[in-house]
């Protein structure tokens, strides 16, 4: 095997290794955007949308099954393509967050705890109000 031939495999193998971990991430960030819909405080849209750059980088197959998902429709579809929420989905949203939050800090103990958790409610709220669009109710003619 000359040296341009051990280059070729070399960068094959490179390629091969680096889909395999970008199939391994998206699925990891599909699994917490999953949690996510059960427990509110997490994220669930930007894990998906990572998920959804992995699949695209690391597997073309698994990427077209994720479009035609249901997960893909419900979740993804009106962010990606309209670029932005529903204002009833962002006000529901943040409704279940800070009722959860309530509860949580209600319940935990540990004032550290408790001052992470309202942290982190109101830096998902900033983030909603801020960056993640609202889309237009009222279609243009």
């Amino acid at each position: 095997m000359n040296q341009n031939q051990k280059q070729s495999v070399s960068r094959d193998n490179a390629s091969i290794a680096k889909k395999v971990v970008l199939v391994f991430a998206g699925t990891i960030c599909f699994l917490l955007g999953f949690v996510g819909l059960l427990v509110r405080l997490l994220p669930t849209t930007p894990f998906f949308l990572l998920g959804s750059w992995c699949y695209i980088n690391g597997s073309e197959k698994l990427y077209t099954k994720l479009i035609n998902s249901w997960l893909y429709q419900k979740y993804m579809k009106n962010i990606i393509e309209k670029r932005g929420l529903h204002p009833k989905a962002k006000i529901l949203i943040l409704g279940w967050v800070w009722v959860l939050v309530i509860v949580l800090i209600v319940l935990a103990e540990n004032r550290l705890i408790q001052i992470l958790l309202a942290s982190i409610a109101v830096i998902k709220t900033l983030v909603f109000i801020f960056v993640v669009k609202t889309m237009d109710t009222n279609p243009s003619p």
